[in-house]
């Protein structure tokens, strides 16, 4: 529940520090915890329900060496970027920054986790 509690927090405070035209900043521990938790989530409350073989993607963060698979089948795309982007996407954030190869896939996890009832 820390966990949770800490990423929406941190969200939401990026969500303020974007609109008042900054950006908010972690320290690469925080955005490794981030990312990780984050992906978590989306393992938690979807489990892959509801998108096919071509969406399965790896996402590698540039700046705290983590590459995780979120999918089952062959990945269909290698998404790239920091762990702090990366996590802002998975939240439906934009991130503010380049993230290299397919958003679309994941942009899929991103929004199928918000339309997936728990359990």
């Amino acid at each position: 529940m820390f966990w949770h509690a800490a990423t929406e927090s941190w969200i939401h405070t990026s969500d303020v520090t974007r609109a008042l035209g900054d950006t908010a900043t972690l320290s690469s521990d925080q955005a490794a915890d981030l990312f990780e938790w984050s992906i978590m989530f989306r393992r938690m409350v979807c489990g892959g329900r509801g998108l096919d073989a071509d969406s399965t993607v790896v996402v590698e963060t540039t700046d705290t060496s983590q590459r995780t698979t979120l999918g089952s089948g062959e990945p269909a795309a290698l998404v790239r970027g920091s762990a702090t982007a990366l996590s802002l996407r998975l939240w439906n954030r934009s991130p503010g920054e380049v993230i290299d190869g397919d958003g679309a896939a994941l942009s899929a996890w991103a929004d199928i986790a918000l339309t997936s009832p728990l359990g």
